[in-house]
């Protein structure tokens, strides 16, 4: 790769993340959820992943850090769930009814509209409210309890499944 003189490859790859992010070139990859009595699939994970141009296809701890430290949580995630869910929609098409998992970035479990927005996302492609399941980290839980306490309550007031991910 070659830089113009005095860029930072930091600053370009976080314009890159940006960019990506905007147009929406971030990939989902899905990790099975099985059952281990019957081995049925019973869910998946939504992985995200970026197809960089030069660099091949990165995982999140190659960006996460960028996309925390430079405000782009809320852009991110909602590409994430966006994505997740016009798959699920498809696969619902199809006759394939898997939930989707997506995970959460703790700050985002405090804003009081994303029961809403993820209600609204469901709404818009038919999907109910078991097609979802948000997973949390334990951290999360130990930042904002009220505020948490509510979001959570509301997303479960929609029929929307949390689970708590990494716990212990």
């Amino acid at each position: 790769i070659s830089l113009a003189w005095g860029e930072d490859p930091a600053v370009r790859l976080l314009g890159e993340l940006r960019r990506a992010i905007d147009t929406f070139e971030l990939a989902l990859y899905y990790q099975p959820k099985v059952d281990l009595r019957t081995s049925e699939i019973v869910g998946v994970e939504a992985l995200v992943r970026w197809p960089h141009p030069q660099r091949g296809v990165l995982g999140p701890q190659h960006f996460l850090h960028l996309v925390r430290r430079h405000g782009m949580m809320w852009p991110l995630t909602e590409l994430v769930v966006r994505k997740a869910l016009d798959e699920a929609a498809r696969w619902h098409a199809e006759s394939i009814d898997v939930p989707v998992a997506v995970n959460l970035f703790a700050p985002l479990l405090a804003d009081l509209t994303l029961p809403t927005r993820i209600a609204a996302g469901l709404a818009d492609r038919g999907l109910g409210p078991k097609a979802l399941t948000v997973e949390l980290t334990e951290d999360l839980l130990l930042g904002n309890p009220e505020r948490t306490r509510d979001v959570m309550k509301q997303l479960r007031q929609n029929g929307i499944r949390i689970a708590i991910d990494d716990f212990g």
